[in-house]
């Protein structure tokens, strides 16, 4: 049961079907380890269950908390299955009630985390890894492999006061390191149209054939009243491909008589 406190739940779960056999699914969602306020406690529990609805019962249904202390959390955004076993996942860090950087990480085929992976199985992507400014929080949405098994991550970042964010783009090597081919070097990328009061929040993406990288979600634009729907292209390398749109973005107005 959840404490009175909670008074919602199940906002934060993914599921992803299995490419080894399309009949297998990972489910992973948060859920409160101890008696306490909200986020502070919750944990990410992951579950894997086979074609018949029945649980995979050689599965560790692994427990994670990205800190060692007591007064810490996690949540889950995006799950995503490996064609080469196991998944990776995405979600939002939290410790002493403060909205903390992102979590990646990727488990094994058992469930357990992998050491391969950063040595400790996960990674931890700060705001200011994406902005260069150590006020900024993380919003983690979305985690994709590629076909050579490197890991894309949509991962939103700025500050709330003023209202800045930009669509971030982050690339982790099979190994779990920022990846030194992406983002001139740095391995992050965050974009937002050139506005008076810029804003951009990405919520899902796309990998083409040609390794470019589709970018949807939300932002302002030039006579723009308020947000719209945005796709944004991105370079194999992270930059924003300009030829794209308008200056990389292409905008569905609704506030200037657009339709889709």
């Amino acid at each position: 049961s959840l404490p009175p406190v909670v008074g919602f739940w199940g906002h934060y779960s993914a599921m992803a079907v299995d490419p080894s056999d399309d009949c297998t699914f990972w489910f992973t969602a948060e859920y409160i380890g101890e008696p306490a306020p909200f986020f502070e406690y919750s944990r990410i529990g992951f579950a894997r269950m086979l074609g018949d609805g029945s649980n995979d019962g050689g599965f560790a249904h692994y427990l994670f908390t990205a800190y060692p202390q007591s007064n810490n959390g996690v949540i889950v955004t995006d799950l995503a299955a490996r064609s080469d076993g196991g998944a990776i996942f995405i979600g939002q860090s939290y410790n002493n009630q403060i909205r903390s950087p992102t979590v990646i990480g990727r488990l094994t085929d058992a469930g357990a985390l992998d050491t391969n992976f950063n040595a400790q199985g996960y990674r931890l992507i700060s705001g200011s890894a994406l902005t260069g400014n150590l006020a900024s929080a993380t919003v983690p949405e979305r985690v994709r492999t590629q076909p050579d098994g490197k890991v894309l991550a949509i991962i939103n970042a700025g500050t709330e006061a003023p209202l800045n964010y930009c669509a971030g783009v982050v690339r982790l090597t099979t190994g779990g390191a920022l990846d030194s081919e992406f983002g001139a070097g740095a391995g992050t990328v965050c974009y937002a149209p050139a506005t008076a009061s810029p804003f951009a929040a990405a919520s899902d993406l796309a990998l083409l054939s040609d390794g470019s990288i589709l970018i949807a979600g939300e932002a302002t634009h030039v006579g723009g009243s308020g947000l719209d729907m945005v796709v944004a292209r991105l370079a194999p390398g992270g930059a924003l491909d300009t030829t794209f749109g308008s200056n990389g973005w292409a905008f569905v107005a609704f506030d200037q008589g657009g339709q889709l």
